[in-house]
């Protein structure tokens, strides 16, 4: 022991770990020198070299406990609040403050009990964990549905893993539905639709949940081949909506849509929400007001900008938001350079060679000087 006392590694070995485990906590469930920020390639990013953050032990719930080796302080990081007591709260105190604190009745306290999923593996073989911030995301969504929210919006910056958030979320979902019907075999499996505007955003997404859902589970909406049994959905607007842009007779409208009941699905996923099909005129608005049986969840990358924020106004303010800075900060995401280039022509300028045209074989009449940027005037002028 140094004159000042036992050192940090002491205090934990033989005060810290001994209370915890006092406290009722499972060893599995303490997770000794956590990081809360990331790594990348075996380091920290330049900026953090000066403070690598870690717990010392991370018990898996939304409090903060510090000691000097005699006394505790709590901190609670959902309400702010700071108080000293005894010891370790018991991992049922640490339930039933963290269930008071978000406001949960009993279906969102079995929101958040039900299991994720384990079976995603990364490229070394080790399973896939979810960072904090997605966590954090999913039970705020969770939250908010078991609080009776019908439309919730969750912004998450490129990178940061919407699509694997998502995943986990409507797992979770779908764990707990399993889980009412041991006592309810009569309740149907929760049905998911993953909605987006492009064949890209819902053809990447579908691959994950093929990797995780058993098969026959995960089925893309197709025009004439209605399934009505799967337990998760994709498709595009456009699929869903025989009109499209070509604004039909409304008797045509929805052929396919009308398939499936307002209640068909539980959950509605919404990816890049902010591209315009919560606005009252969008060509794909009827979708969303068709699923009113369903939650809604909106998800997207780009911030709205309130002067003509209706993605706001249809799902209200996000319940969670990780934002580029976060993820920068966190070292999840890589800081960005502005790089500034001046194009050869602009720089250089260019001369048209009498009659030579472009790659649409249209010529330029009358122009054959450009420089530093601008057009310059015709020879006769």
């Amino acid at each position: 022991m140094s004159p000042a006392g036992p050192d940090e590694s002491d205090t934990c070995r033989d005060f810290v770990v001994p209370a915890i485990l006092e406290s009722g906590w499972a060893k599995e469930a303490i997770i000794e020198q956590y990081p809360v920020q990331a790594e990348v390639q075996g380091r920290y990013l330049p900026d953090q070299q000066n403070r690598k953050r870690r717990a010392d032990y991370v018990l898996d719930v939304p409090f903060a406990l510090s000691t000097n080796g005699t006394g505790w302080v709590l901190y609670n990081t959902v309400t702010g609040e700071q108080s000293v007591v005894d010891g370790v709260p018991t991992p049922e105190e640490a339930w039933a403050l963290f269930s008071e604190s978000r406001g949960l009745d009993e279906t969102g306290r079995e929101y958040l009990l039900a299991d994720f999923n384990n079976t995603i593996r990364n490229a070394d073989g080790n399973v896939r964990q979810l960072r904090f911030y997605q966590r954090v995301a999913i039970h705020r969504i969770l939250a908010a549905f078991a609080n009776g929210d019908r439309r919730v919006l969750a912004v998450m910056a490129t990178g940061s893993g919407k699509t694997f958030t998502a995943l986990q979320l409507a797992w979770k979902l779908t764990s707990y539905r399993r889980f009412q019907q041991k006592a309810d075999p009569s309740l149907r499996n929760y049905r998911v639709l993953y909605l987006a505007d492009r064949d890209f955003l819902v053809g990447d997404p579908m691959g994950d949940f093929h990797d995780v859902y058993p098969e026959g589970a995960v089925v893309r909406v197709k025009s004439r081949n209605t399934q009505l049994s799967p337990d998760v959905y994709f498709s595009t607007y456009q699929a869903l909506d025989s009109r499209g842009d070509s604004g039909s007779d409304a008797q045509e409208q929805n052929v396919l849509l009308a398939n499936y009941p307002n209640n068909f699905f539980d959950l509605v996923i919404v990816d890049e929400c902010h591209r315009g099909s919560a606005r009252e005129d969008s060509a794909w608005r009827s979708i969303l007001d068709h699923f009113t049986g369903a939650v809604q969840l909106g998800l997207t990358a780009t911030p709205v900008d309130r002067s003509d924020a209706k993605t706001y106004e249809y799902f209200r303010n996000p319940v969670y938001t990780y934002s580029l800075k976060d993820g920068i900060d966190d070292g999840y995401l890589a800081p960005y350079t502005i790089r500034r280039v001046v194009f050869n022509v602009d720089a250089d300028g260019v001369e048209v060679v009498e009659g030579q045209v472009d790659v649409h074989g249209q010529g330029d009449e009358g122009w054959n000087v450009y420089d530093e940027g601008l057009r310059a005037a015709p020879e006769s002028a």
